[in-house]
């Protein structure tokens, strides 16, 4: 996906450093909380999660938690790689 007109025909879009920090925090805050509220059973979803750039940055207890969806063939093989077979 490092071709820009690739990434503009499939309508790929990286998101920026700061933004995946900032997401992040978001969603071990919302993890961390419904631990305080006794539930540890949650999912999360990401339906463009391209390579899996923002859900690189959870620790591996998460992962398990995670649901991943891309329409690209490469970004689903480079997630499954990342993730196990989550994508």
């Amino acid at each position: 996906m490092n071709e820009k007109y690739v990434q503009k025909v499939q309508g790929a879009f990286f998101t920026p450093p700061q933004y995946v920090k900032i997401s992040t925090q978001y969603v071990k805050n919302a993890i961390k909380q419904s631990k305080i509220d006794g539930y540890d059973n949650y999912v999360i979803v990401d339906r463009c999660s391209g390579v899996g750039n923002l859900e690189s940055q959870f620790e591996e207890e998460i992962y398990p938690h995670l649901i991943l969806g891309t329409i690209n063939e490469a970004e689903a093989f480079t997630a499954n790689i990342r993730f196990g077979e989550l994508a």
